[in-house]
Parts: structure tokens; C-alpha cells; sequence
């Protein structure tokens, strides 16, 4: 089996606002989305190769996946250039996201959260010291 993409397809209470969400917060462009009677209930984002789609299915409910530990289940991990830019790009949007932290396998990263709970990492490598060994 050969794969060539794969797309997350995110099951959301309320897709317009995933949808300020992932523009606002991680910069990304509705490519496609589809409405009924009730507002929009799908939608395609993109940012570069990055692909999510935003689904509302009838009778979601997210608290559970708000109120678990952070990494205690999927995380979306993004790789950025700039740990420290990218952090401060959020919480000057007003987002909450969490301290940046050194991990020991080469990463500075934070966590974020949608407003359904679902969780993403941002990460960015940082140079070996050699003063530490």
C-alpha cells in the first residue's frame, strides 16, 4: 500500500470557531467548508503541506478532552523556527499557551489547546552545549 497524504479530521462542537481558531491562532486559510440550515458544519483548512479538516457531527461534546493532562492523549506537533516567536505570537493573540519547556531529547517546546480540548505541541530544536557536560 502505497499513501501519499494524511489529513486529521478533527469532530469540533462548533466548526466557526475552530475556524477563528486555526486562522487567527496558527495562521491557517479555509480552503474549503460546506453549510447548512445551522451554519458551518465542515471545513478544510491549510497552512503550507498542512492539512486539517473541522467536522461537527451531531451531539459532540469536547469537556472530556479539555479537562484531561496535557499529553495524555493525541497531540498535533508542529515544528517552528522560533520557539520563543512563536510563543509570544500567542499569548500576544491572548492564547493560553503553556511555558516553554527544555526537553532532554534536543527540543524547546510548549503545548496549546483548541477550543475543544485537542492539543498541540510546538517545537523547535536548540543547540548542543558543550559547557554542560
Amino acid at each position: 500500500m502505497i499513501l501519499s497524504r494524511m489529513t486529521p479530521l478533527l469532530n469540533v462542537e462548533n466548526v466557526s470557531a475552530s475556524l477563528d481558531f486555526f486562522r487567527n491562532a496558527l495562521g491557517f486559510e479555509v480552503e474549503q467548508q460546506a453549510e447548512d440550515e445551522s451554519g458551518v458544519i465542515w471545513a478544510q483548512v491549510t497552512h503550507g503541506d498542512v492539512i486539517f479538516m473541522l467536522n461537527r457531527p451531531d451531539n459532540i461534546v469536547s469537556d472530556h478532552r479539555r479537562q484531561r493532562p496535557s499529553y495524555g492523549e493525541t497531540v498535533f506537533y508542529f515544528t517552528v523556527p522560533d520557539i520563543h516567536a512563536a510563543h509570544q505570537d500567542l499569548v500576544e493573540k491572548g492564547y493560553e499557551a503553556g511555558p516553554i519547556e527544555r526537553q532532554a531529547y534536543g527540543v524547546d517546546e510548549f503545548t496549546l489547546r483548541d477550543p475543544d480540548g485537542y492539543e498541540f505541541a510546538f517545537g523547535a530544536q536548540f543547540g548542543h552545549d558543550d559547557s554542560d557536560d
